[in-house]
């Protein structure tokens, strides 16, 4: 998955709101088992989050995951 401190970045300098996107996440009730608003909270629930998805996807065959590096240099293209 993509680099956490990427995502982390992004998150922080994400525009267009009224404040940047980690805080208005950070104000969510509803993201399960996020606990705390710091960078590395974030950092620790995407983590679990992506660790959570991969094992459900494991524990059910019909299931198919599809994993992206988008920080490939050829992660735009289809071979």
């Amino acid at each position: 998955f993509r680099p956490v401190n990427k995502w982390i970045d992004s998150l922080s300098h994400w525009g267009g709101f009224d404040r940047p996107m980690i805080e208005r996440l950070g104000k969510c009730h509803n993201l399960p088992g996020l606990v705390g608003t710091t960078p590395q909270d974030f950092a620790d629930w995407w983590c679990g989050h992506v660790e959570f998805v991969r094992d459900f996807v494991e524990d059910h065959p019909s299931h198919k995951l599809v994993e992206v590096e988008i920080e490939a240099e050829d992660a735009g293209t289809y071979t």
